[in-house]
């Protein structure tokens, strides 16, 4: 294992080199510092350091004593457990060394334990004290008091319409707005129609997970043509996700149980595990990934019906780069005629191809693929892009051709998919066909920058509408100044065209963005030479 070291880890190693000679200890902490209690202790950090949670807390249960005399121990060995998914083992050990245990992830967890468990006193003590820690963010203190009020809530049973905004901290307008959803629908109140519908009809955030939780609740007042007629006003063949995709289809299948089955907004060990995996969402969106992992195991113990929510712990660890955990985290999705199994054999694709096991990639998807009936259109979508990433041009045409002709030319993404066609006939050298269906597509949308880039790119390649292309990287350039592709595509048109000053000051900035980038480093090469920078280009 290769770890990455910070200055709290080589304090940890200084700190025990200094002290496990000494005889300053008593017996009892002699065998504690012992050279074997040594290793296990700097081996389990430097392992929770390095997200390795499995070896961190093999080590860590060899030397759990060390907590009567070490307390910074046992914050790690808590978040050992519960990377592996350990919460009641977790909650146990907190309890035992409450006195020792007040650190902010701590007091969550055993506040919400007593939560769940009507403790609701007990419940509230920790979250306050998590609430008055030390060098917590505004974010953590945000967590503590939503769970506070949860505790308040499901405690009393009943809380005043104004105070519900009131008890939340401002500025987080988004984040309450989903809470008020909840709460109305834990107390079944008069507001919950409408704080549903103002969240789901929302023009500034996507919150189209919420509209399955919206069916949930209709189906639980057996309002079902309600329930029916939300879904058939948000489904979308392209956009909608895969809770709504598959409450679609138990839909179509009559299998309403399955809905009502895996949530209950009158139940709070299912409020707070959705509660849980909002932090963990928001958290993953700053690229947190332990953090939201963290809160997504808790959430997982609140709920573990909700299948749903495991989707975005696999996507944490690819994105981490474990493939190993992520992998075995999509292998659990592989349940037959559900979304959830298309999903997870694509990204279970997806590790494949970063490995470098392309053909077993391609092999994975297209046995899945053949194996569904009449595939909707969505995923006949994806198999299309994964034949084009794959560079199998010809079929990724034949796929691409299908939904063209299923589609009304008003469909948001018609012109998404000529894009993609056309850039396939591009690759294959097909330009009439390739520059039909990228004017086409500019015609649907012509301030589309990509579409812009790629057909202004080819002509250039092709010395071909040299002065058109031209001015259609620079409308594209305006649309994205920053986008490394088109400004190496602008850089490379001023090179064609002789000036090669604009075109190094534009391909450098690309190349300050994408360093790694092969094309970007050939290109910046091939200017520099013709600047008589021949060292420098030596380079790239």
């Amino acid at each position: 294992m290769i770890f990455k070291f910070n200055k709290i880890t080589i304090f940890i190693i200084f700190f025990f080199i200094l002290f496990s000679n000494t005889k300053l200890f008593s017996s009892n902490e002699s065998t504690f510092y012992s050279k074997e209690n040594v290793t296990n202790y700097i081996y389990g950090m430097l392992s929770s350091t390095n997200n390795n949670y499995n070896k961190s807390l093999d080590s860590f249960e060899k030397i759990r004593k060390l907590e009567k005399i070490h307390s910074p121990f046992i914050k790690h060995f808590i978040f050992s457990l519960v990377e592996n998914q350990k919460i009641n083992q977790a909650s146990f050990f907190l309890k035992k060394s409450r006195e020792k245990s007040e650190f902010f992830e701590g007091n969550i967890i055993l506040g919400s334990i007593f939560l769940v468990n009507n403790e609701f006193k007990e419940a509230k003590k920790e979250f306050n004290i998590a609430k008055n820690q030390q060098k917590i963010s505004n974010f953590e203190t945000l967590i503590a008091n939503t769970l506070i009020y949860y505790s308040n809530i499901v405690d009393i049973n009943k809380i005043k319409k104004d105070d519900i905004s009131a008890n939340f901290l401002k500025g987080y307008g988004n984040f309450n707005q989903i809470q008020e959803v909840f709460i109305n629908c834990y107390l079944d109140n008069e507001n919950v129609d409408t704080s549903f519908q103002k969240l789901i009809n929302s023009k500034e955030i996507d919150y189209n997970r919420y509209i399955y939780f919206y069916v949930n609740y209709l189906y639980s007042k057996k309002r079902y043509n309600d329930a029916k007629n939300i879904i058939d006003a948000n489904i979308d063949n392209f956009n909608s996700n895969i809770l709504l995709d598959q409450t679609k289809k138990w839909i179509d299948n009559s299998q309403i149980d399955k809905i009502k089955n895996i949530f209950n907004c009158k139940n709070p060990k299912h409020l707070i595990s959705e509660f849980f995996y909002l932090i963990a969402n928001l958290y993953a969106a700053e690229n947190l990934y332990s953090k939201s992992n963290f809160y997504l195991n808790l959430s997982n113990y609140f709920n573990p019906k909700f299948k749903f929510n495991k989707i975005l712990l696999a996507d944490n660890f690819f994105k981490m780069g474990d493939y190993y955990e992520s992998r075995n985290l999509y292998e659990e999705f592989k349940i037959k005629d559900t979304f959830l199994n298309w999903y997870s054999v694509k990204q279970i694709s997806k590790i494949e191809s970063v490995l470098g096991n392309n053909e077993l990639a391609l092999d994975l998807i297209i046995d899945s693929y053949k194996q569904i009936p009449n595939p909707p259109i969505k995923i006949v979508f994806d198999m299309a892009n994964f034949y084009k990433n794959s560079k199998k041009y010809n079929k990724a045409i034949n796929l691409y051709s299908q939904l063209l002709d299923s589609l009304n030319e008003g469909h948001e993404l018609y012109k998404e998919i000529l894009y993609r066609r056309g850039g396939s006939y591009e690759r294959l050298k097909m330009w009439t066909e390739s520059d039909s269906d990228l004017i086409k597509s500019l015609e649907i949308e012509y301030d589309d920058p990509y579409v812009l880039n790629y057909l202004a790119y080819s002509w250039l390649e092709r010395n071909f509408n040299k002065d058109k292309a031209m001015e259609m990287l620079m409308a594209a350039h305006e649309l994205k100044p920053r986008d490394p592709y088109i400004l190496d595509s602008v850089g490379w048109a001023y090179y064609l065209n002789g000036d090669y000053i604009k075109a190094e000051k534009f391909i450098r900035v690309a190349l300050e963005i994408m360093p790694q980038d092969p094309t970007v480093n050939d290109h910046y090469g091939d200017i520099l030479w013709k600047l008589n920078k021949s060292l420098e280009a030596g380079y790239f």
